[in-house]
């Protein structure tokens, strides 16, 4: 397959567009697609966020609040009748010193 280049270029006023410093020979034979640049700025404003650093302030911190984890899990034991497996959780959070 024969490489790519890619060019970003401007339309002039009367509709015709000129390409500059090709990377072919003179009389060499090319082929020529062109594409409109809305499509990528659409695509810029649907991801913003694409190719930004993504920063970890503490990535060993936990990603749930373990006192709302625990009261759902209390919540869940006055619901069903799986008592154990909750006091397990309960139990198991008391030895981390979680309420």
């Amino acid at each position: 397959m024969p490489q790519a280049y890619r060019i970003h270029s401007q339309v002039s006023a009367d509709g015709t567009l000129k390409l500059e410093n090709l990377p072919f020979q003179p009389g060499e034979e090319v082929e020529v697609i062109v594409l409109a640049e809305e499509r990528r700025v659409r695509e810029e404003r649907r991801y913003p966020l694409r190719g930004k650093p993504l920063v970890y302030d503490d990535p060993t911190a936990p990603v749930a609040d373990s006192e709302a984890f625990l009261a759902r899990v209390r919540r869940l034991q006055e619901r069903t009748r799986l008592p154990a497996l909750t006091d397990e959780l309960l139990e198991q959070a008391r030895r981390e010193g979680r309420p």
